[in-house]
């Protein structure tokens, strides 16, 4: 693969502190192919950065070592955003019985990311 540049900006706003997070990762080679994939992520938090750092830190790990990645790379990547949205719900309402609040906590994060190949 060609060498590849990217850049990123961000701007918090007038929050005073930052909620997105970026992802750019270039280290994962299919096996069935030897190609090497790139991964990019921007994850856009909502209600503070605790489920864009989330994803950040976890998201491209646990689509890679999906077991239909590989051949499958769609479902796989459908199969992985419903497991962390089922995963961030979880810990909502654990957070909420925990804490005995009256309502969820709102906290998110839209994503947009990138594979090439």
């Amino acid at each position: 693969m060609n060498e590849i540049n990217f850049g990123c900006f961000c701007l918090e706003g007038g929050r005073g502190y930052q909620e997105d997070r970026v992802v750019a990762n270039f280290s994962f080679v299919q096996s069935n192919t030897n190609k090497r994939i790139c991964f990019f992520g921007i994850f856009d938090g909502h209600g503070g950065q605790l489920v864009s750092e989330f994803l950040a830190e976890t998201f491209f790990s646990k689509l890679l070592s999906h077991k239909k990645i590989e051949f499958q790379p769609l479902l796989a990547l459908q199969e992985v955003w419903q497991s962390f949205d089922e995963y961030c719900y979880s810990e909502c309402l654990r957070v909420l019985k925990a804490n005995n609040l009256p309502s969820l906590p709102v906290a998110g994060s839209t994503a947009t990311i990138c594979f090439i190949s």
